[in-house]
């Protein structure tokens, strides 16, 4: 069997993330009990679904709510430049797939692309 598996970003990448997104809501003055990610209690996938709630909510009503929609997507950038890519692996020794929170993870795909992906 072949794995597709993500090991979580390092400690470095979150503080670097959490440095990042700290600094993003201080500069668009957003409340940081809102806006900000606490690592140790919420993971990572929760805290971007949260802000997504918030931001569907608002809409395209006024200026802040495209503010906050580009604040929204500036994280979701940062968060994908933290966590490290997935490999393709003869075993699962990370523990499975990190951004999807999964111990295993399969996908179905055509073998030509998969044969690809193996060596890129």
């Amino acid at each position: 069997a072949i794995f597709r598996t993500q090991k979580g970003p390092s400690e470095d990448g979150i503080g670097t993330l959490v440095a990042t997104i700290l600094e993003t809501i201080r500069a668009h003055k957003l409340p940081q009990d809102v806006w900000a990610w606490d690592s140790k209690k919420e993971f990572l996938s929760d805290y971007l679904g949260r802000l997504q709630r918030l931001c569907k909510g608002d809409a395209d009503a006024d200026e802040d709510a495209k503010s906050h929609k580009t604040v929204l997507a500036s994280i979701e950038r940062q968060a994908m430049l933290a966590n490290q890519g997935a490999r393709f692996e003869a075993r699962n020794k990370h523990g499975g797939h990190f951004s999807l929170r999964l111990e295993v993870y399969a996908r179905f795909s055509s073998p030509m692309r998969e044969l690809i992906g193996c060596f890129s």
